[in-house]
């Protein structure tokens, strides 16, 4: 019924849908290229199993021309960044995560943190970085190939219960070089059983003493 009148209402402003996708059931053909998963604003959803993970691209790091991006990586990482470990290469990976709701936000948050290190450090945006620093970023690179790993529900609470009433929890905290918020939806199914569900998170650089 709810897609019919989405579908009704668009049509008077003569728009339209490309497709309807629910959630437990595979999504339509011209929604998905792979048969299982949608995009949704840089996320896969999963529908059938109703989860959200990041959409991440094959790690290059050459320069994207005209909306392609590079060969993705193949072999040793650490050989391949040598030959190009400069502040832009760098600061495009971070930038390649979009990640609005910040599920991945304790891994994306270390990599304010790394950057801001290599932005102090650099002189140009192509002058070669300090050798020391690869090991790090090495680490860096192959978390960010992995995030899409990283799976969290997409519903919160019992969708067929109308009556489900939710708690907001928000987890703030800081230290000398980040500052985090965090914001869960706590729910009770059952009598002293509680469930808790990332609705948004969020990282910022701290640039002042903020303990």
């Amino acid at each position: 019924r709810a897609a019919g009148s989405l579908k009704a209402v668009l049509e008077l402003g003569s728009m339209s849908v490309k497709a309807i996708t629910k959630s437990g059931q595979p999504p339509p053909d011209a929604v998905t290229s792979d048969g299982k998963t949608a995009g949704v604003v840089g996320y896969l959803w999963s529908t059938e199993d109703d989860t959200l993970s990041l959409d991440v691209k094959p790690l290059t790091l050459e320069k994207t021309k005209r909306g392609q991006p590079g060969c993705p990586i193949e072999g040793d990482l650490a050989e391949a960044l040598k030959a190009r470990f400069t502040k832009r290469v760098l600061a495009g990976r971070v930038a390649s995560i979009f990640d609005p709701l910040g599920i991945c936000t304790p891994i994306t948050a270390q990599l304010k943190v790394d950057m801001s290190t290599v932005c102090k450090l650099a002189e140009g945006w192509d002058n070669s970085l300090p050798s020391d620093l690869i090991p790090t970023w090495v680490k860096n690179l192959e978390q960010i190939r992995r995030l899409d790993e990283i799976k969290v529900p997409r519903n919160v609470g019992d969708s067929n219960d109308e009556e489900t009433s939710f708690e907001m929890i928000v987890c703030v905290d800081a230290s000398e070089t980040l500052a985090c918020a965090a914001v869960y939806a706590r729910t009770e199914p059952e009598p002293g059983r509680y469930d808790c569900n990332l609705l948004l998170a969020k990282s910022k650089l701290a640039n002042m003493c903020t303990i």
